[in-house]
């Protein structure tokens, strides 16, 4: 697996990670509003017997309970998966530094750095069209893994 395919799977995984982390965090907050008492306001303690409480039942709590060691899963696996792309990124910058290698460093620059192929030929003396070029073979790499995959399934 060449490291354009690494990257693109470091990068989707944090994305569907990063996701499904707000998904969780907003089931969190429904959960707990559900569970809460509702129309505070309106309610009179004092015609309240002692006896009433305003506690969720263990299925809610559970639920509560399930839905905050996600959101903590979630949590150390982003951070984890954030280390391991910093490390990649990090790796990466080392080979380019060593190696004069075209292609890595337009990769660097545009996909890594998010610069634009513009930027990307000024800072690397080279015309539009050969860096475009350059550019196209990788997101051919890139889709070939899509196509890979397609064909395994």
């Amino acid at each position: 697996m060449n490291a354009y395919k690494i990257y693109y799977k470091i990068e989707t995984s944090l994305m569907a990670a990063k996701k499904d982390l707000k998904l969780e965090r907003v089931n969190l907050k429904r959960l707990l509003f559900l569970s809460s008492p509702k129309d505070v306001k309106s309610v009179d303690f004092a015609k309240i017997s002692s006896s009433v409480q305003f506690t969720p039942d263990s299925e809610q709590i559970k639920q509560i309970a399930i839905c905050q060691a996600k959101i903590n899963i979630l949590s150390e696996y982003i951070r984890e998966a954030e280390k391991v792309k910093e490390d990649f990124v990090n790796g990466f910058n080392d080979i380019r530094k060593r190696f004069v290698i075209l292609e890595y460093d337009i990769f660097y620059l545009h996909h890594i750095k998010r610069k634009s192929l513009n930027e990307v030929s000024q800072q690397l003396n080279y015309s539009y069209g050969y860096i475009k070029n350059i550019n196209a073979n990788i997101t051919k790499q890139l889709n070939q893994k899509k196509i890979d995959k397609k064909e395994v399934s």
